[in-house]
């Protein structure tokens, strides 16, 4: 049940409610486990009463892959690893047509105390029957090709990026739109490494100043080293990581069980130039069942030397902090965490122009040659490899402009998605369905 209690946090007014938050199984490492944990702790710090419903067990025993905060309880609307897609005869039957049905009163029988609950990620719960007092929520974390009336039934169907709410938001009148958010190590974090170290970079302000910010990623990879214990590729020390033309690391980060991302056309884009950069290289990282093609694409391209494929990390800070430019060819996507993190540790973004990333490149580009450079980063006419290839190879030859976009990428995650900025909107929404 809801406490009639008001708490001030952040001069906001409070009133403290009991949230369920949906997701199929918390220990798989997409985008959407990070939102749904992070957005989770964040509503923990408002005060609220949170709980994560996983729809399954992990059948590797697993919890979650991504660390969790302490706060946050979990539970498992069905206690056992997904059983459904192997039904046969009657019982697929019924769950084919009725799994609406069956998971509604299921959430609505399990959930009893809830004043919130929050389906995310898993198109299974459409609520047909409401529990009086609880309220549903709806967050679809990609792009879609087409409005479902049913999502008429959630009090609020929360879009991630502006170009979704403006495609969708008059077909219902319960849509809105709710940026996801990023923590800021170039806050939190690296305070933290300055209280404990000597008082010399106590003053570093890496918003406003360049060299300031180079010196602040600096000190952020060497707690990190510090912290887990690696080597990093032999860079210059004195200028890492900000590196030189002849030295640069191109990044990508995210899952290889679909074509979504499409790295296979990074893969095949940066063929074309990377032997006129033979200090530089691409790493994609990342796991799934697509790497057994791409690593049969990059051999018979003889990129061996060029292009590596790296498995899944959850120090993925340190993925950050040793890249020097973020690439994204992906096809589709919602609004990608992987750009939003990118951009929270001070990278440089070159992507293929798709609607639904805009969000992460700052407004007013200057257009050359038909391609588009915003300030923290460049979009290129998707699909255009001739132009994506002729933007990198700008990139990673002028270090003066990817330091400078770099440190725009810093302000504009800041500014737009910082924690503070988005968890206004989701407590404004919260107490306006109560």
């Amino acid at each position: 049940m809801r406490k009639y209690v008001k708490i001030l946090y952040s001069q906001m007014q409070v009133s403290i409610m009991k949230i369920v938050m949906s997701i199929r199984n918390l220990a798989e490492t997409s985008g959407v486990e990070r939102v749904v944990i992070n957005l989770a702790s964040a509503l923990c710090d408002l005060g609220h009463q949170v709980e994560i419903a996983c729809y399954y067990k992990d059948k590797h025993g697993r919890v979650s892959t991504f660390p969790l905060d302490k706060r946050i309880a979990i539970s498992y609307i069905y206690p056992h690893p997904d059983n459904h897609t192997n039904d046969k005869g009657l019982r697929k039957v019924i769950w084919k047509w009725f799994r609406h049905l069956i998971v509604n009163l299921r959430i609505n029988k399990q959930y009893k105390d809830a004043d919130i609950f929050i389906e995310s990620d898993f198109f299974l719960l459409f609520p047909y029957f409401k529990r009086r007092g609880m309220k549903y929520i709806r967050i679809i974390h990609v792009e879609i090709a087409k409005w479902k009336r049913k999502n008429s039934l959630f009090d609020a169907v929360v879009l991630l990026s502006s170009s979704e709410y403006e495609r969708w938001r008059n077909r219902a009148d319960n849509i809105t739109k709710i940026y996801n958010f990023v923590f800021l190590p170039f806050e939190s974090r690296l305070k933290d490494i300055i209280r404990d170290s000597d008082n010399s970079n106590s003053a570093l302000n890496p918003y406003d100043n360049l060299q300031d910010f180079i010196d602040s990623k600096r000190l952020l990879l060497t707690n990190n080293i510090k912290t887990h214990g690696y080597n990093v590729d032999s860079k210059n020390n004195d200028e890492y990581p900000c590196a030189t033309p002849k030295s640069c690391k191109i990044i990508a980060v995210g899952q290889m069980y679909s074509e979504q991302k499409g790295f296979p056309r990074l893969v095949s884009a940066y063929s074309k130039i990377a032997k006129e950069f033979p200090h530089c290289k691409l790493e994609i990282t990342g796991k799934g069942n697509e790497e057994t093609i791409m690593n049969a694409q990059i051999h018979s391209l003889d990129m061996t030397k060029y292009i590596k494929l790296k498995p899944f990390s959850t120090n993925i800070e340190s993925v950050y902090l040793q890249g020097d430019i973020y690439a994204m060819t992906s096809y589709y996507e919602g609004l990608p965490m992987a750009l939003l993190e990118a951009m929270s540790y001070g990278l440089p973004l070159i992507a293929y122009e798709i609607d639904t990333i805009k969000d992460c490149f700052a407004p007013n580009p200057e257009i050359r040659n038909g391609i588009s450079y915003h300030k923290n980063g460049i979009l290129v006419p998707n699909n255009n490899e001739t132009l994506f290839c002729q933007a990198l190879k700008e990139l990673i030859n002028n270090e003066t402009m990817r330091i400078k976009m770099g440190q725009q990428s810093l302000i504009l995650i800041k500014n737009k998605f910082s924690k503070e900025v988005v968890m206004r909107d989701w407590q404004a929404l919260l107490e306006s369905l109560m």
